[in-house]
């Protein structure tokens, strides 16, 4: 109407119809509203009366709605359209409810065969819980009556299905645990048969439902099962029932025979029901005897002869046990810890007896050495220590002087022969006897030198009375009662407990200190409660005193999974069995556990004091206590020690209550050159004094003068690891000598052989080869340096180890590793392979420490393999993520940790660990070059990804295919380039001063070549492929190859940063290098390499369209500019590669839409987007492989891959560094996604089998890690 000519305006129509049409402008969006899908009939109705209009509303016309007066009706149409609307959001609520309960089916797996039980309790719980809640809420709605019967029934069903499945849980967990009781045990019948019965029928009723359930998985369907909820109740109840009969049943198995305390529930029904099968019973014994490892039985298996311990070592009973006697276990068991005790205490007596001929006179060696082959490790010591106990009480009260004089003689004349002894041949349980004997009579020896020194004449002084005596009485007629020990006013009765062969810790003023204070607190029935830093001896002296007194002595490593009742049952094994408990780091439970176990300690201490009043002889009624809940029996001879750290972190301080039960005694500097020289003369070193003398001050020195790392431990442990290695290499280079004299036809004795050694050098090659691998390259000169001061003069000889570096170099050549010798900077790291070797001899667990890609994951597989090829026997090892397991599962297991650094470790946990350093510089750049080129010639690139097994190489002299000749060529032609003067090295130098968005590594970088230098191949394989007429000539490649590197080494080494720097990139590469590069002064970042070596501007491949009007604000739409195409061309790269890339750039810049738009592009890709947050976890990746993915049993183990056939998945990860650290600095989830990739598939929980991946590829995006909530990514995921 605007347009209409001017006469035409000025009429009264034109007005009249300008009025109405601006009128119905007016409505317009009152009409539109009325179009809603939520206007039901109701609505209508309930508006048509409001408005006073009978309207019919299949007739309905426009005209019939502009005549209500829209204007003045606007508020009670508002009114109705906005009931609807809330109404419609309850409606599609509730229509989502029931959707998805009446479609809901349970997650079923099979078990065992027998019968499909549920899993995903949590996603079941977590909907219903979260359903219940909405239903709650809408009753608070004003929109509710309408659907109040419908919401009133889901409610009252999803109320159902919480209740039945609450209780369905309950029974299935029940079930599982006693079915692999019922089922597991055939002699389970006999034991419970009443139970047994009950069970049975309960389980076929159990197994029952669940087959109705494996039928029709529906939910709706099975809490319409008639009856089930009252079934179930029922089965619980039963189910219930059954368990605590079981429990009270082990209960009183245990009260029969206390040490069934130290066992699980599991474990004792094994025992129980195998009380006729000993054979099976074996691996049980360990966990209730300190030394037993075995039981030496009659052919036919129903008599026991004796006991033996792990090292081989037998005690043969006087009286054997007879099992068709006392056919119950708990029986048998009691007279073999009795038969123990009484043979040990008869055994002991016999050889106090022998040892006093070696009193007086000349003492020959052979008898000496039969001596101690007769008698166990145990009872040689105490022998050793009764004689000399006797001796020099002997000598104290005949006035001291010459009597303490003969002593020391004796002492020092048996040492002597002793230390010759220790470096023959000998087997492994006379040397660990004769250790055992050499440190206690060094202590012996020091003890009587000091006796002598302080003229001490009485034996009633303190100095003679404050020492650990053992008194010997052969009159008493109880042999259990004959030997008593003595310190200072405490007195008390050995307890034979057979321990074995232990290793005898070495005894120091600092022990002995530590034994007069706790025996007092024992005198007084009070526990013991050593403190000091990690590495001084606390739990180790609690276990030694232990051992003195013959007791059975456990250590509980105390951590926040401890509870109550857990040290409840702990302690009421220890108080019925008489044994110690030494809680180790004891300040690591919860304050609260701390208040709680203290009312415990109490009530056994109060128990213990009344022992202390009874007068022996008399009979009275036994000592009992409460403890959780039972009446339980204190044995006198029960102890209860705690050890602690303070200051360490996560250590909680003791209430004052509980600091008032226990003597605390500081240990915080442990004896050193005393322990170093015992154990220099127990590995058979002459000059232990001296020895101790140097190697002690130089640990102090690498303490004090070397840099300070979060790796580095110089305290007891790792001086006792020297010693050790130490020894082993002197009885290696006796056994050397001893056949480099036999070749010549010589013979010589060991004693004879051992002056010919250098003990310093000996000791020096220790130093170097267990001190020198977790050293920083900048501390290993300067350690050298000590050692010249310390041992001046003294060289270093190096470990030859010919026939392990042999196959070293030869699984190195396998897989296309460099493998150098001598002085060459490549050969630190098979020094790295061979100290990591040596290592892993000396401890239990080692450590690699290092940043990533310093060849840490390399060095360990290679000597896994070399050997294997050495010792014939095939290595296997277990990958895992420190997070996947939990403590319980890692117990006895070997481990190797390989850590980026230490700084959340506790000094306790780097002094128990071997460690070897990784610098970077192990791994050096023509290493990583050798190997790249080396590959490219031997394996075509689509192989690349799998570690080579054999030689894999093609030789020379065969015909090989047209790609690997291509790959050869190339090869060729880069191998200058990669040298140490050529472009590559000196770009990735200048890249590392360049300012990148994400952390610069070089592996990282040098990966994003090596996968752009494949695509240079692919390239070249697919133009010949496309012409094969005419393939490119060797100029053509010459011409392309050098380009085709200048354009990747810009965009890998600078691809990361701003364009500013990216033009930095290139500007310093044109005043670097010869390779012909893009006329002018443009931006070499401008320019890409076609497939004829020619520089072409990107500009040239942007097309120019036209975007559909409709069409612009479709999410879809993508403009082509500049950064996009080469970003995309870069993106076809590496998704060719399928490898795992990262896009980063601020908010806004096109990550997502660029990678989407590359992906639409390629046919056989499907993209699942992912949001990550703070708060994202592994789980999130593993729901979305169950819903993208099929998981299939092939041959080769469970494999996943895309469900769509033929199709790659591209898991996109978006705001990939947004998930929070843990206290520990991990990113769990992307811990993970490391795990999937460089592993190549996950651990599945449910079933824990090896899941292998197919198919699929991870890409990510983020914002820097500058921005606000953003985390750098750990460098051994960027760098994959």
């Amino acid at each position: 109407m605007k347009n209409f000519p001017a006469r035409l305006k000025s009429y009264a129509s034109f007005e009249f119809v300008q009025r109405m049409i601006r009128n119905y402008l007016k409505v317009n969006q009152t009409i539109a509203s009325l179009k809603s899908e939520a206007l039901k009939e109701r609505h209508w109705k309930q508006l048509t009366r409001k408005l006073g209009v009978s309207w019919i509303l299949s007739d309905l016309s426009l005209g019939q709605v502009w005549g209500v007066d829209l204007i003045k009706n606007e508020v009670i149409i508002k009114d109705v359209i906005w009931v609807a609307q809330g109404e419609m959001a309850l409606e599609e609520f509730l229509k989502q409810v029931r959707e998805q309960w009446m479609m809901y089916e349970l997650d079923l797996i099979n078990y065992q065969n027998k019968c499909k039980l549920i899993r995903g309790w949590d996603d079941l719980f977590t909907k219903v819980k979260e359903h219940i809640n909405s239903v709650t809420a809408m009753k608070l709605s004003p929109f509710f009556k309408v659907f109040e019967d419908e919401a009133l029934a889901w409610e009252e069903r999803l109320n159902k299905i919480n209740a039945i499945f609450d209780v369905w849980i309950d029974v299935q967990r029940r079930w599982v645990y006693l079915e692999g009781i019922f089922t597991g045990s055939a002699d389970i019948k006999h034991l419970l048969p009443n139970e047994t019965q009950r069970f049975q029928s309960i389980s076929a009723e159990f197994l029952t439902v669940m087959k109705k359930v494996s039928k029709s998985p529906l939910v709706m369907d099975t809490i319409n099962i008639p009856g089930i909820f009252k079934s179930l109740e029922r089965l619980a109840d039963f189910l219930a029932k059954i368990q605590r009969a079981l429990g009270e049943y082990l209960e009183r198995e245990r009260a029969s025979f206390p040490r069934f305390y130290f066992v699980g529930d599991e474990d004792l029904l094994e025992i129980i029901g195998n009380s006729k099968n000993i054979a099976k019973l074996q691996k049980h014994f360990k966990k209730m005897f300190a030394g037993i490892a075995t039981v030496i039985l009659s052919e036919d298996g129903n008599v026991i002869h004796g006991i033996s311990s792990k090292e081989g070592e037998q005690v043969v009973f006087i009286k054997p046990v007879s099992i068709t006697d006392n056919p119950k276990i708990n029986q048998w068991l009691t007279l073999v810890e009795k038969e123990m005790r009484l043979t040990l205490a008869t055994l002991l007596a016999k050889a106090v007896e022998d040892i006093s001929q070696f009193s007086g006179g000349e003492m020959r060696v052979s008898d000496y050495i039969e001596w101690v082959d007769k008698y166990q490790a145990q009872l040689i010591v105490l022998a050793a220590q009764i004689n000399w106990s006797s001796n020099v009480e002997d000598a104290l009260v005949n006035g001291g002087g010459d009597g303490l004089g003969a002593v020391l003689k004796i002492v020092e004349d048996t040492l002597t022969v002793l230390a010759d002894s220790v470096l023959q041949e000998q087997p492994p349980v006379r040397r660990k006897k004769l250790e055992n004997l050499i440190t206690e009579l060094v202590h012996q020896r020091d003890t009587t030198r000091l006796l002598v020194k302080r003229e001490i004449k009485s034996s009633k002084a303190f100095d003679w009375l404050s020492q650990m005596r053992f008194y010997f009485d052969p009159k008493k007629t109880d042999v259990l009662q004959q030997l008593s020990i003595q310190m200072a006013n405490a007195k008390f009765n050995y307890g034979f407990e057979y321990l074995g062969v232990l290793d005898k810790l070495v005894q120091t003023p600092l022990t002995d200190r530590c034994y007069l204070t706790m025996t007092q607190a024992l005198e007084e029935r009070l526990g013991g409660s050593p403190f000091g830093p990690a590495g001084t001896g606390k739990t180790e002296s609690v276990k030694a005193l232990g051992h003195q007194l013959g007791r059975f002595v456990l250590v509980f490593n105390c951590d926040e999974t401890f509870d109550f009742q857990a040290m409840g049952r702990i302690f009421v094994g220890l108080c019925q069995v008489g044994a110690w408990g030494c809680f180790d780091e004891f300040n690591r439970l919860e304050e609260r556990m701390l208040s709680a176990v203290s009312q415990q300690i109490q009530m056994i201490q109060e128990s213990l004091k009344e022992h202390k009043h009874i007068t022996p002889g008399l009979s009275s009624k036994p000592i009992t206590v409460e403890l959780v809940g039972k009446t339980v029996k204190v044995s006198s001879d029960m102890a209860i020690f705690i050890t602690m750290n303070p200051g360490y972190a996560g250590r909680s301080n003791l209430p004052d209550n509980l600091k008032q039960l226990f003597r605390s005694l500081a240990m915080t500097k442990p004896d050193r050159p005393l322990i170093a020289q015992v154990m220099l003369y127990s590995q058979g070193f002459r000059t232990a004094e001296t020895l101790a003398s140097k190697i002690v001050p130089f640990f102090k020195l690498c303490d004090e003068q070397l840099s300070n790392q979060s790796h580095y431990d110089f305290g007891l442990r790792a001086l006792k690891s020297v010693l050790v290695s130490a020894g082993n290499i002197k009885r290696d280079r006796i056994q050397q000598l001893k056949q480099e004299l036999a070749a010549q036809g010589q013979t010589l004795e060991e004693t004879d052989l051992s002056k010919q050694l250098h003990e310093q050098e000996i000791l020096i090659q220790s130093v170097c080869e267990t001190v020198v691998p977790k050293l920083i390259a900048e501390d290993i000169p300067l350690l050298h340096s000590l050692l010249q001061d310390v041992f001046p003069g003294v060289a270093y000889r190096r470990a030859e180890m010919a026939a392990l570096r042999k196959e070293i170099a030869a699984v190195c050549k396998d897989s296309h590793l460099v493998f150098e010798e001598g002085e060459q900077a490549s050969s630190q790291w098979v020094d790295k392979v061979l100290q990591l070797y040596q290592i892993q001899l000396l401890a239990h667990g080692v450590m690699m420490v290092g940043p990533s890609g310093s060849g840490k994951s390399s060095a360990w597989k290679v000597l896994l393999k070399a050997l294997e090829k050495l010792e014939g026997v095939e290595g296997v090892a277990h990958v895992i993520d420190p997070k996947a397991i939990s403590k319980e599962d890692l117990y006895g297991v070997r481990i190797m940790f390989e850590v980026q650094d230490l700084k959340f470790a506790t000094l306790a946990t780097v002094s128990r660990c071997g460690m070897v350093w990784f610098s970077e510089d192990v791994l050096t750049l023509d290493m990583v070059f050798d190997h790249f080129i080396s590959k490219l010639k031997s394996i075509p690139i689509d192989e690349g990804e799998e570690e080579l097994r054999g030689g894999g190489g093609t030789s020379d002299q065969e015909t090989i295919s047209p790609i690997m000749q291509v790959q050869r060529d190339c090869a060729d032609l880069l191998s200058p380039h990669f040298a140490s003067d050529g472009i590559v090295p000196r770009c990735l130098e200048h890249a590392a001063t360049l300012d990148h968005i994400m952390d610069f590594t070089r592996l990282r970088a040098l990966n994003s070549l090596f996968s752009m230098l494949h695509q240079m191949i692919r390239n070249i394989v697919s133009y010949n492929q496309s012409h094969p007429d005419f393939p490119m000539l060797s100029d053509q490649i010459e011409a392309y190859v050098p380009r085709y590197l200048i354009f990747c080494l810009i965009w890998c080494f600078s691809g990361d940063g701003k364009m500013v720097y990216r033009e930095k990139m290139g500007d310093f590469i044109r005043g670097t290098t010869t390779i012909p590069l893009p006329p002018g002064t443009a931006p070499i970042i401008d320019f890409e390499v076609n497939i004829q070596g020619e520089w072409v501007l990107w500009s040239n491949r942007v097309p120019k369209i036209e975007v559909e009007t409709h069409k612009v604000g479709s999410p879809d739409v993508v403009v082509p500019t500049l950064d996009t195409v080469r970003h995309e061309s870069l993106l076809y790269t590496w998704l060719a590669e399928h490898k795992p890339m990262v896009l980063c750039g601020p908010p806004g810049s096109g990550k997502t839409m660029t990678l989407f738009s590359a992906l639409r592009a390629l046919p056989d890709f499907e993209v699942v987007g992912l949001n990550f947050s703070s708060a994202t976890t592994p789980e999130l990746l593993l729901k979305t492989f169950d819903h993208y993915c099929e998981y299939k049993r092939t041959p080769n183990g469970v494999v996943m891959a895309p469900a769509q056939l033929g199709k790659w998945l591209v898991l996109f990860c978006d705001e990939i560094n947004l998930p929070d650290l843990d206290k520990y600095g991990t990113q769990r989830v992307i811990s993970f996604l490391r795990q999937i990739v460089e592993h190549g598939g996950f651990y599945r929980t449910s079933d824990h089998t090896w899941v292998t991946i197919e198919r699929i590829q991870f890409v990510g995006a983020c914002n820097p890690p500058t921005d606000p909530g953003r985390k750098p990514l750990s460098h051994r995921y960027s760098m994959l």
